[in-house]
Order: C-alpha cells, then sequence, then structure tokens
C-alpha cells in the first residue's frame, strides 16, 4: 500500500512591514529614515522605497544599498564617494504608516483633564 504523498507547505503570506518604532511602521522591503527629528529622537518617519537603504541627510532621500554615497549637490547615490561612474539618481521617502501616535496620548489626557476641570 503506498503511503499518502506529503501535502504541500504552507504558502509563504505577504511579508511583515518593517517596524520604524512603536508608533511607526514601512511596507516590507523598504527601509524606515527619520524625516523628523527633535533632541536625537525621531518624530516623524519615512519610508525608502528599497531594503538596506541609506537614509541621506537631506532628511527626504534615500540610496539603494549597492551606491550607498548620498551625493546631496547633484541628487545622486554614487558606489562610494566621489566616485559618479556607476551613480544612480536617488529616490524620495514615502510617509510611514502611524501605528500609535504619542501627542495623541497626551492631548487626550490633557482634554480629559480640562474637562473634569470645567465640571467641577
Amino acid at each position: 500500500d503506498p503511503s499518502p504523498s506529503p501535502s504541500p507547505g504552507p504558502t509563504p503570506g505577504p511579508k511583515p512591514p518593517v517596524k520604524c518604532d512603536d508608533g511607526a511602521e514601512c511596507p516590507a522591503e523598504t527601509t524606515c529614515c527619520c524625516v523628523t527629528e527633535i533632541f536625537s529622537i525621531c518624530m516623524q518617519w519615512g519610508c525608502c522605497p528599497m531594503p538596506k537603504a541609506t537614509c541621506c541627510e537631506d532628511k527626504q532621500h534615500c540610496c539603494p544599498q549597492e551606491t550607498p554615497v548620498c551625493d546631496t549637490d547633484t541628487g545622486r547615490c554614487l558606489p562610494s564617494a566621489g566616485v559618479m561612474l556607476g551613480s544612480v539618481e536617488w529616490s524620495e521617502k514615502l510617509p510611514a504608516t502611524v501605528t500609535r501616535n504619542p501627542f495623541h496620548d497626551m492631548f487626550k489626557r490633557h482634554a480629559s483633564g480640562k474637562q473634569r476641570t470645567q465640571q467641577q
């Protein structure tokens, strides 16, 4: 009696999003880059449309892993500093998905505190 053939394994589902921090995420196969930073805390994230990207200092653009040097003068990504051969145009970041807004929690608490004092 032949044994039953093994059933095919589970099909891989969509890749999980990339977590930037507790409050933001980017789609799978992208890179989180900080867009707005205050006191070295990232307040707003952007997503580079490629994995393992380099975040450029202008906070708006990013470069692929193969050409990681951001040339802000030319708006290009270089394979290494000063090398234009093999450079590519840099990419603009997309906004990250906000999963939890810490400010929203603060405002909610503040607002509910105000309502309580008005009722007294």
